[in-house]
């Protein structure tokens, strides 16, 4: 081989070697320096990236946690203010019947039984049925007769925007206040043909 040839691929390795970085830990394979460079720069970007969407995604799990419990926490709130709902509009029925009976213009003719199913309330003397259905899972009652007169009420737990309180609403979505004992005059009232003006 002539001596130029010779000199000019002593050169060329020469560049060579100084162009390429070998890394044996990486498997033995060679890149060049501008190849690792963006190699590094790109899991640079990628690693700060997986940073970020893991936190974002820790940020969405943390989130769905707190609202997951603050759901159950108002759906826990909502059935015990049913349970307390249901159980003072039976004491107020099963009350007013008992005073009701004891007055000489109604002659002990009211017959309520708010355990067994049908449930509800009973005239002596004309076999009138005021009915008094329970729904746990709409959380609402609903009193209703056909005779003497057709009269249906509604009386239902609602969540407050807060999440935190609750109040009572009748069928048309409108407010009853937490007077209870006014509900139990009103449907006893219809079921002994009672105007509720007089």
């Amino acid at each position: 081989m002539p001596l130029q040839a010779r000199g000019d691929r002593a050169v060329f390795r020469k560049h060579v070697s100084k162009a390429v970085f070998q890394e044996r830990a990486l498997g033995g394979k060679c890149y060049t320096r501008q190849s690792f460079g963006l190699n590094l720069l790109t899991w640079v970007r990628m690693s700060e990236q997986s940073k970020r969407l893991a936190a974002q995604f820790e940020y969405a799990k943390n989130k769905h946690q707190v609202n997951d419990a603050t759901g159950r926490q108002r759906e826990q709130l909502l059935d015990e203010a049913f349970v307390s709902m249901r159980q003072e509009l039976e004491e107020h029925l099963q009350k007013q019947c008992e005073e009701l009976n004891h007055e000489p213009q109604i002659d002990n003719i009211l017959v309520s039984n708010l355990v067994a199913d049908p449930s509800g309330i009973t005239r002596r003397d004309s076999g009138a049925f005021l009915s008094v259905k329970f729904d746990a899972t709409l959380r609402k009652a609903t009193f209703k007769c056909d005779e003497p007169a057709r009269f249906k009420y509604v009386v239902e737990v609602k969540p407050r925007f807060n999440g935190r309180n609750w109040w009572y609403a009748d069928k048309n979505g409108s407010s009853i206040g937490g007077h209870l004992e006014s509900v139990a005059q009103e449907v006893i009232g219809a079921l002994l043909e009672i105007d509720s003006k007089f």
